[in-house]
């Protein structure tokens, strides 16, 4: 079991090789063509905003409060999705420890401003049980594809159904859900 000091400075050193990795590779990589199913930019204050509350099981079978953001046809929980713009790039955030999943609204409301569907959640995991993150996030990531096939409206944002872009997805955190984003 690592101690505090260790873990932050293990981190400190992930982070640090991830951000010289990524000032390197694009200066020695082919440019790749982007896929043709992103639309035109628009301002980061385009959309109003919608959430709602739901819940995944992670790998261990637990089911996960999670809170869900998105470009809305207007503001508040469970508005409709607005998907004139659509397919939506989605990104995960997970939150510190003990912190809840609706702590970061700015955050989500920000981006789902901006054309992103958010999906935060807090970060409960004790310092030994972060290796669970990668297969946590695979479950998410179904969970997410479900909301895209079915648009369940149970568990997900009226409307969605075919929304959100699969294949542009984040990950990113603050404390403690940073060092599982990484």
């Amino acid at each position: 079991m690592m101690t505090n000091g260790l873990r932050s400075l293990f981190l400190a050193v992930l982070f640090t090789t991830s951000l010289m990795s990524c000032a390197v590779a694009p200066s020695s990589a082919e440019p790749r063509e982007e896929s043709g199913n992103f639309a035109t930019p628009v301002a980061s204050d385009r959309f109003a905003t919608g959430w709602m509350d739901s819940t995944y099981s992670d790998s261990g079978g637990e089911d996960v409060d999670i809170r869900i953001y998105y470009p809305a046809q207007n503001e508040g929980e469970g508005k409709a999705m607005d998907c004139a713009w659509a397919p939506y790039p989605w990104v995960v955030f997970h939150g510190d420890n003990g912190e809840e999943h609706d702590a970061y609204s700015w955050i989500g409301e920000g981006l789902a401003r901006a054309g992103y569907v958010v999906v935060t959640l807090g970060e409960e995991r004790d310092g030994d049980e972060e290796y669970r993150a990668a297969s946590d996030h695979a479950e998410l990531i179904a969970k997410m594809g479900y909301i895209n096939q079915t648009g369940d409206v149970q568990h997900s944002p009226p409307g969605s159904q075919g929304c959100i872009d699969m294949g542009h997805w984040g990950v990113a955190g603050h404390g403690e859900g940073a060092g599982v984003a990484t």
